[in-house]
């Protein structure tokens, strides 16, 4: 017969378990790209104020309503990195 401290934890891990399998189960959708696809082709794809760090650029990033700063900046950022990283591979 479990004593008292067996039964707590057996509960502990039940409930973690739940957890995680809840967890889970919510954010497994994410790992599919569909998702990030919504804006993409008109806010990167299609827009030619996205092209690129310069100042006509970044301008642009610091003075649309409809992107914010930050985010425009760490995507261009981002795609400036992978163009480097090829560059230099190649």
């Amino acid at each position: 017969m479990p004593s008292a401290w067996d039964r707590r934890q057996v509960a502990g891990v039940l409930i973690a378990a739940l957890v995680v399998t809840i967890t889970i189960g919510v954010f497994t959708p994410a790992l599919s790209p569909e998702w990030v696809n919504w804006d993409d082709p008109g806010m990167f794809l299609e827009n030619p104020h996205y092209r690129g760090l310069g100042p006509r650029q970044l301008a642009w990033m610091f003075t649309s309503p409809t992107v914010r700063a930050n985010g425009a900046i760490s995507a261009a950022l981002r795609r400036c990195a992978a163009c480097s990283a090829a560059c230099s591979s190649a």
